[in-house]
C-alpha cells in the first residue's frame, strides 16, 4: 500500500521477533486503530520467508468460530484431504494442524478474535467460547520447534494466552496500538491529498 505511513520502528522491532522465535504475535487496540493494516504490512513484507500466507477474519459472518472448522478449512488450503469423519474430530485435526504448523513455513493472520471471545463491546471480551483454541495455542507455544508463525489482531486480549505463555516468554508478543504520534498523522494527510502546509 503506497499510503502506507509511520510505525517505521514498530514494524522493524515485530519482524525481528518474527524472524526469530516467535510464533504468535498479537496486536491490540480500539477498533479502527489500525489493527488489521499492520498486520497486512508485516505479512507483505516477511512475503520471502513464507511459502504460503492464510487468512481467517472472523469480521465474516458467515466464518464459524469453533476451532474445528478453521483448522479443517487451513488444513485444506494446504492441500491436505479432510475426510466428513476427520473433520468431526477436533483432536484430529488439533494435531494435524500443529503438525502442519511445525513443519512448514506458513503465515497466518487471524483478524477480530475478539468475536470468539466470550463478552460483549460494554464489558470487554475474556476467555475463548471454544475451549480447543486454549488446547491449540498451548500446543503450538510447547511445541519443541515451529516453522509457522500467527499473528493475531482483536480489541481485547484472551485472558487464557497470558497464562498458557507466561512458560514461554520468548515464543509470543502482545503489541498495544496506540495512534499516530503528530509527525505521522501530517504524513498521513499529506498522502491522502490534503494541504499540511503552515500556511493552510
Amino acid at each position: 500500500d503506497e499510503g502506507w505511513v509511520g510505525r517505521e520502528q514498530l514494524v522493524a522491532d515485530i519482524i525481528t521477533k518474527l524472524q526469530g522465535e516467535y510464533r504468535v504475535i498479537i496486536l491490540t487496540g480500539i477498533s479502527g486503530i489500525g489493527k488489521t493494516s499492520l498486520a497486512e504490512k508485516l505479512a507483505v513484507d516477511l512475503q520471502d520467508y513464507w511459502t504460503n500466507c492464510a487468512r481467517v477474519n472472523f469480521d465474516d459472518e458467515s466464518k464459524l468460530g469453533d476451532f474445528g472448522n478453521i483448522a479443517a478449512d487451513l488444513l485444506t488450503g494446504w492441500g491436505q484431504q479432510i475426510t466428513a469423519k476427520e473433520s468431526k474430530n477436533p483432536q484430529g485435526l488439533l494435531d494435524r494442524l500443529v503438525q502442519c504448523l511445525q513443519e512448514n513455513p506458513y503465515l497466518v493472520l487471524i483478524d477480530s478474535l475478539e468475536r470468539i471471545l466470550k463478552g460483549n463491546e460494554a464489558e470487554g471480551w475474556s476467555n475463548f467460547e471454544d475451549d480447543w483454541w486454549v488446547k491449540f495455542f498451548q500446543r503450538l507455544l510447547a511445541a519443541e520447534s515451529c516453522q509457522s508463525h500467527i499473528i493475531l489482531t482483536t480489541q481485547d486480549l484472551p485472558a487464557q494466552i497470558p497464562i498458557i505463555g507466561s512458560r514461554y516468554q520468548n515464543f509470543w508478543h502482545c503489541q498495544v496500538l496506540s495512534g499516530f504520534e503528530a509527525p505521522e498523522r501530517l504524513d498521513l494527510f499529506e498522502k491522502t491529498g490534503l494541504d499540511v502546509s503552515t500556511e493552510s
